[in-house]
């Protein structure tokens, strides 16, 4: 064989050992390695006790109950969406002034674990209620805290009202004093602020889409001696029960009755000509109202020193302060020289220290004196 022919040998050798290895390459069959599947807590379930498929399904089930049945099908409970779409976004809206990163220079240097699911759940579930736990405790000022009541206006505020529908999640019923089990209108009086504000659910189990009015008797009981001071319908959203729908209701005692003695209240859920005594009551308590000569004072004697002393840390407002000056109220020890608003600028209230430090150098020094007139004037010696 010549040279040529061999030449020309190798050449047709060459393209077929390119065709051959083109061939097999679009003919391979790449996969990506599988993934071992995980086995079904049934299944384990049957291999480690020998249990029946049946019965297996039955501890599933318990497992979901005592999850609070609320998996929401991935890998949170509907309370912790609830925290992180709801409470989480409430916290940061109202409380990120003091609850933020060192370098974003706070005025306070608070802890940013309040925007943590496990560490707010952990305080929370101390207690015995959506509303009497260390979360709301800590929150309201009633255990040491630097921001002082969050929720002035009583737990309908809004950061108090997400963490009691956050407990509720948590535990489901728990609220509602077993009222799913009772098919008579019912309710509950939440709280009542020194301000005379009554927030509170009220529901017809029967028929959970009625909207239940809500009447308020004072110092009796109604068709007795209790004297009749208005009504409000139960609809608003909020806390409600643990009953589907809006139930939530407001309402103010009338100002005559603000007039800082102790009253007790009834109120009654009311539906189809019926009236039925709601949880909670006969409650009671002692509220209390502006005047104009304790507003023309603050004004024109307060107003100015703390927008030039506090301002920088704090908002300076009328209907603020008087709340600060109710924390005690006076029906409960309260006075005109150990009140949050005269004890916080003079150094500490409650073993709660000022960030600001001690501004009146003594609680008779300047504001505090002017502070302590302002009480005098609002709710006598």
């Amino acid at each position: 064989m010549n040279s040529e022919n061999r030449k020309w040998l190798q050449v047709i050798g060459s393209v077929t050992l390119v065709l051959t290895i083109l061939f097999s390459y679009t003919h391979c069959v790449v996969q990506s390695p599988k993934k071992t599947a995980r086995k079904s807590a049934s299944s384990e379930d049957e291999q480690v006790s020998g249990n029946s498929g049946t019965n297996n399904t039955g501890n599933n089930t318990n497992n979901n109950n005592n999850n609070n049945n609320n998996n929401t099908g991935g890998n949170t409970t509907a309370a912790e969406d609830f925290f992180e779409q709801t409470v989480k976004t409430t916290f940061e809206n109202n409380c990120m002034f003091c609850h933020d990163l060192p370098q974003n220079n706070p005025p306070v240097q608070a802890p940013i674990t309040i925007y943590e699911y496990q560490n707010m759940r952990q305080m929370m579930m101390v207690g015995t209620s959506g509303v009497q736990n260390n979360l709301m405790n800590k929150i309201q000022g009633i255990t040491a805290h630097t921001g002082g009541n969050r929720c002035p206006s009583g737990v309908a505020d809004p950061i108090c009202d997400v963490v009691i529908q956050w407990y509720e999640l948590e535990n489901p019923g728990s609220n509602n004093n077993n009222n799913n089990t009772n098919t008579d209108p019912t309710g509950d009086i939440l709280d009542i602020t020194s301000l005379g504000k009554i927030t509170g659910w009220a529901a017809n189990p029967s028929n959970v889409g009625e909207l239940v009015t809500v009447k308020f008797y004072l110092d009796g009981q109604q068709g007795g001696a209790g004297t009749f001071i208005g009504s409000t319908i139960a609809a608003n959203p909020g806390f409600n029960g643990g009953y589907a729908g809006n139930h939530a209701f407001q309402f103010y005692v009338p100002l005559s009755y603000r007039d800082g003695t102790t009253h007790q209240l009834y109120a009654y859920a009311s539906s189809n000509n019926q009236d039925y005594l709601i949880n909670q009551t006969p409650i009671t308590f002692a509220a209390y109202t502006t005047s104009s000569a304790g507003f023309n004072f603050y004004q024109a004697n307060l107003r100015p020193i703390l927008e030039t002393q506090c301002s920088s840390c704090h908002a300076v407002n009328y209907d603020i302060h008087f709340n600060n000056l109710l924390e005690p109220t006076p029906a409960a020890g309260g006075t005109a020289t150990n009140n949050q608003f005269v004890r916080m600028p003079a150094g500490s209230f409650n073993g709660l220290g000022h960030p600001g430090g001690n501004i009146c150098g003594s609680v008779n020094g300047s504001p505090c004196n002017l502070i302590q007139q302002w009480w005098t004037i609002e709710f006598g010696n």
